[in-house]
């Protein structure tokens, strides 16, 4: 696995990731979001990512082309910029051969969740 996490112009952040199994079978991951700050401390954070696999992961019930996509919202409170709980709604959807590959197994697919998380640095 291979990943990068850096700032684009108009300040989105990117996270691209490539995933190399020992078998060979390659996908591509790509993660973009971007912070709003509603107030100083109040931030909303939209995040959208898309996987792209080059063959079949059955194992994983990854198919060959886009996989899967999810939108996500986001808000956060810096209590401080080191310490940040959030809370959000994320989507996903899959497509194409995965998606036959979750059908075939009972799964969903598309779903919504609620998530919820720590933001911690120092």
């Amino acid at each position: 696995m291979l990943g990068l996490q850096g700032l684009a112009p108009g300040w989105f952040e990117l996270e691209p990731s490539l995933f190399v199994t020992t078998d060979g079978n390659v996908s591509f991951d790509m993660t973009a979001s971007y912070d709003l700050f509603l107030t100083q401390r109040f931030v909303l954070q939209p995040r959208i990512e898309s996987t792209v696999a080059l063959r079949d992961e059955a194992d994983f019930g990854v198919g060959r082309g886009l996989s899967s996509t999810s939108f996500g919202l986001r808000t956060r409170f810096e209590i401080r910029r080191e310490v940040a709980p959030s809370v959000g709604v994320v989507w996903d959807r899959s497509y194409g051969r995965t998606k036959e590959l979750a059908n075939l197994s009972g799964d969903a697919t598309s779903e919504a969740r609620v998530v919820a998380g720590l933001r911690l640095w120092w």
